[in-house]
């Protein structure tokens, strides 16, 4: 099996397999950490803060969101 190119993928993290991703995320923790924490105890019964999140292309946007939507979808406290 040849290692995965992951300069394909600097653009596109959606398209890498979840398992893979999950492994490779190291680099915005503090940041998913907040917004996570944010998101958990939020009261969803009355409206709630909005989050801009900002950045050049290639500075892991997509990849921080993705993150959230996977502990979100992983988390049944949600559901």
């Amino acid at each position: 099996m040849s290692p995965t190119n992951y300069s394909r993928y600097k653009y596109t993290p959606d398209e890498i397999d979840e398992k893979e991703f999950l492994s490779k995320f190291v680099v915005r923790n503090n940041e998913f950490d907040d917004a996570f924490e944010d998101i958990k105890n939020a009261d969803y019964d009355v409206p709630n803060q909005h989050y801009i999140i900002i950045g050049q292309r290639g500075q892991g946007k997509t990849t921080l969101l993705r993150k959230i939507m996977l502990e979100v979808q992983k988390d049944r406290n949600f559901f």
